[in-house]
């Protein structure tokens, strides 16, 4: 048992009975935490993401038991909105009564499912914004494969482009779940949007170095850090100095340290936060990737993986006025939607688990209206369990249709989030997007006679289907000809 946890606590490792396995789509052993203790606290549910971390096998990621002696158990999870969920795993709660019923009644297949979905089928599990990874990771094979196989081989550095909310950061984390099952592969993910500019950035990357360090060789994290001659304040260093240091640090790693024998793949997310523009790099940014990509070239044992909405920068030839190291080095990928069968299979498995099971029809049906944009189809599936909360449901088409009424004013902000971004990186394109919305497509055919390249990311994105000049997800063009018709005066409608 872990440290800290109360005395007499166990965890251990369980399978549901077989008819149970596919009605809960959970077909793996799973953590079942016995925390004795008649006072439950948030501390308690917190270990839960680190036990499953720490089983051994196979287990499932997203779905643990809880049994407490507290008889408030229950509530506090309730109450408790952020554990009841801990890390994106859903926590069912299990009383002494619920024990003493499973172990005195014949029909205990039939108790644990009552458990179960008393517990579930108040949760609404579309519900789910946060990067998600694991059981809860739904689809993009084809990407995954290639990026897999891409950096396994030495392939080079990774752009990995798309609009915000599509997923980036999720594909990122799989990835790096992916790599870490390759010996000789050591993937380090930092969300930049945490960092304070370059100098922060590159004090990440020696952190996370020197836990690397130490997960390899007999250091401990502190001695890494020590042998790396990192400060300890880095906003008390030079930003350059500090940025060679963690280069040089890299370089020895990779060189002749404990990493000699490695591939180190470092995914930065959020690049924005560096490279907002290639007129206007942040302060240092390009001292950064410059030590970066000195180090991958010498030693051929680091990849570059940047992730962002803004390609821009990496297809610049200068960053302000210097060249631009990263021009020319990175193989790009665009992200865009699901594929339609991915996003039907994404809608149904998250639904079973809540005792929904859907109507190939109403799941096409709300698919097609998202254009398999997976945040739009599990917020339009959360608006269809909570329009119609009783269970066990199966949506039909009908129920698919009073769900998407409203959809787009409804979730507004996810489309202007969009806007402004492609307002922000892409303006021009961002004014093909509306001529298209408005269905003037000889005007937009005029455009693009001009400026070919003109909707690149558009398309790239998954946001306009280039062939037929048409938005490709049908809500976000309603949302557009409504935000265009509120906007205009009224006398010109």
């Amino acid at each position: 048992m872990r440290q800290g946890a109360p005395v007499h606590s166990w965890a251990l490792r369980v399978r549901l009975p077989q008819e149970l396995e596919e009605h809960f789509s959970i077909t793996r052993q799973f953590l079942v935490y016995c925390v004795c203790t008649q006072d439950l606290q948030p501390r308690d549910v917190r270990r839960i993401p680190a036990l499953i971390r720490d089983a051994d096998g196979e287990v499932e990621a997203d779905f643990s038991m809880l049994i407490s002696a507290d008889p408030l158990a229950k509530a506090k999870l309730t109450e408790w909105s952020a554990e009841r969920t801990a890390g994106g795993i859903t926590i069912v709660p299990v009383t002494r009564k619920h024990l003493e019923r499973l172990l005195r009644d014949p029909k205990k297949s039939y108790v644990l499912s009552r458990v179960i979905e008393g517990w579930v089928s108040e949760r609404n599990l579309y519900d789910e914004r946060a990067p998600v990874t694991g059981e809860r990771f739904h689809g993009r094979a084809a990407i995954l494969r290639d990026l897999d196989r891409h950096l396994a081989k030495g392939g080079g550095d990774v752009g990995l482009f798309g609009l915000r909310r599509i997923g980036k950061t999720s594909v990122l984390l799989e990835l790096a779940d992916r790599l870490n099952q390759r010996d000789s592969i050591v993937p380090v993910f930092i969300d930049l949007e945490s960092t304070n500019g370059a100098a922060h950035a590159a004090n990440r990357i020696g952190q996370e170095l020197a836990r690397t360090i130490a997960a390899n060789g007999s250091l401990t994290e502190r001695q890494a850090w020590a042998a790396l001659q990192m400060p300890k304040d880095w906003s008390a260093i030079d930003p350059r100095l500090l940025i060679a240091r963690v280069g040089d640090a890299l370089r020895d790693a990779l060189q002749a340290g404990v990493l000699k024998e490695h591939r180190l793949v470092l995914m930065l997310d959020e690049a924005e936060s560096l490279l907002p523009s290639p007129e206007k790099p942040a302060d240092f940014a390009l001292d950064l990737f410059r030590a970066l990509r000195g180090v991958s070239q010498e030693t051929g044992r680091l990849n570059l993986v940047l992730a962002g909405v803004n390609a821009t920068p990496t297809e610049s030839p200068f960053l302000g006025d210097h060249d631009n190291p990263l021009f020319g080095s990175l193989a790009v990928y665009y992200l865009g939607p699901l594929e339609s069968d991915e996003c039907e299979e994404m809608i149904r498995r998250i639904g079973r688990r809540m005792q929904i099971r859907w109507d190939g029809r109403a799941a096409a049906a709300l698919t097609e209206q998202v254009g398999a944009h997976p945040l739009l189809a599990r917020l339009a599936a959360s608006d269809l369990v909570t329009q119609f909360p009783e269970r066990p449901l199966r949506p039909n088409l009908e129920h698919a249709k009073a769900a998407l009424d409203g959809f787009p004013e409804r979730q507004s902000s996810v489309f202007e989030q969009m806007i402004q971004s492609l307002k922000r990186y892409y303006p021009g394109e961002l004014e093909v997007l509306q001529v298209v919305a408005d269905g003037d497509q000889a005007f937009a055919t005029e455009l693009l006679e001009d400026d070919p390249a003109l909707i690149n990311h558009l398309a790239g994105y998954g946001v306009l289907n280039s062939e037929h000049l048409s938005i490709s997800i049908p809500a976000f063009r309603e949302w557009l000809r409504l935000k265009r018709r509120v906007s205009e005066p009224q006398g010109a409608r």
